[in-house]
């Protein structure tokens, strides 16, 4: 018998890509289905159909599988991408706020992050890590964002309150709504949530005296 007759039908082996996300994308549902204390890594293994022998070699335990997946950048990867080549520092902004803002309303995260509210006088270990982890990337992209702007460059307690007053106004009104459990679809919609971001982008800028360089209506950017 050849080789290749002995190994059809086989499943195709996993990469060690495929296979973390598929750990990933198991875990998540099962930590929103059953909370955090009652998933354990012997549910996640038969979810995704492995060992957990398997699990501990991608992942040391529980914890450190939640901490990675509350960051997992999958999401925040798969927001669109546009050409930002000769844009204004404005339009460079309005499209990180963008990227950040489908990362925090996508589905899966908003359930996580009800998770971890729920979970957190029982465990304020996981709200640790999620302000450690998953808040600090969005303060960072934020800032980032803000670093394209004209004018002079701004540092410190500044720069950090106003990438604050970005993500409140906005974000968190949607993330807000969307943990209460209102239906935030059409929101969620790509252009009206880059035009409502525009919208408060340039008002905080004008405010806050950033600078005067604002996307001009005749130069879209293009998606």
């Amino acid at each position: 018998m050849t080789e290749e007759k002995r190994t059809a039908g086989r499943p195709k082996a996993l990469s060690d890509e495929e296979r973390r996300n598929r750990i990933l994308d198991a875990a998540g549902a099962l930590f929103i289905e059953a909370g955090y204390e009652a998933t354990d890594m012997k549910r996640i293994a038969e979810r995704c159909g492995m060992s957990k022998k398997t699990l501990y070699l991608v992942f040391q335990n529980k914890e450190d599988l939640f901490a990675t997946l509350v960051c997992d950048p999958r999401a925040y990867a798969s927001a669109p991408d546009v050409d930002l080549a000769g844009a204004s520092g404005e339009a460079r902004l309005v499209e990180i706020l963008l990227r950040l803002a489908m990362w925090v309303l996508a589905p899966r995260q908003i359930g996580l992050t009800r998770l971890i509210i729920a979970e957190a006088f029982k465990t304020p270990e996981l709200a640790g890590r999620f302000r450690e982890q998953a808040i600090e990337i969005g303060r960072r992209s934020i800032i980032a964002g803000l670093d394209f702007l004209s004018g002079p460059t701004r540092t410190g307690p500044d720069v950090e309150q106003l990438a604050s007053l970005l993500f409140g106004a906005a974000i968190a009104d949607l993330q807000l709504r969307a943990l209460v459990g209102e239906n935030i679809e059409e929101a969620r919609q790509e252009d009206r949530l880059r035009e409502n971001i525009r919208l408060v982008v340039q008002s905080l800028l004008r405010a806050d005296g950033t600078g005067p360089d604002h996307l001009p209506p005749e130069t879209p950017i293009r998606a």
